[in-house]
């Protein structure tokens, strides 16, 4: 009987063994899961992460891009403002005319081709600018232009110097 009892007594043990066994082993597979659930957070966060750098250095390019556009045109600003402060004075030369002088100098400063409206007004500002010329000016070559009595032809001669600017 003590055999039939320990037999029992061991059967008893032997399916709470499995239970803990089977217990042990979906912890284990729990915490296998949780494993790889923090493992695929970890490379979602790198990737956004590296998303994140992706649009961060495209965002530097993209400044430094407006950076250099912005120094270029600063350039070109200077560029002009250089012209300009060149474009004070003209002398004039054989075949020149108020005209030519103005579309020349309309075309050097926009670089593109004046209309004749933007000529006609800048001829009459050249006219305006040289109509008074100080004492000091006529010695330095500069003339007083005036239209003559058709109100068509200003004379000018090679060597005069203008004024383009004030």
């Amino acid at each position: 009987m003590r055999k039939l009892a320990d037999s029992l007594d061991n059967q008893g043990e032997a399916p709470k063994a499995d239970k803990a066994e089977e217990a042990d082993k979906a912890d284990k597979a729990e915490e296998a899961d949780k494993a790889d659930k923090a493992e695929e957070a970890d490379k979602a966060d790198k990737a956004k992460e590296a998303d994140k750098a992706k649009e961060a250095e495209e965002a530097d390019k993209a400044e430094e891009a407006d950076k250099a556009d912005k120094a270029e045109e600063a350039d070109k600003a200077d560029k002009k403002d250089e012209e300009k402060a060149e474009s004070k004075d003209y002398e004039v030369v054989s075949g020149d005319c108020i005209w030519n002088i103005a579309k020349a100098d309309l075309k050097k400063k926009t670089g593109k081709e004046p209309t004749v409206a933007e000529i006609i007004e800048r001829q009459n500002e050249i006219m305006a600018l040289n109509r008074n010329v100080s004492e000091e000016d006529k010695k330095a070559g500069f003339v007083a232009l005036k239209w003559e009595p058709d109100h068509y032809h200003v004379m000018i001669r090679p060597g005069e110097k203008l004024k383009l600017s004030a």
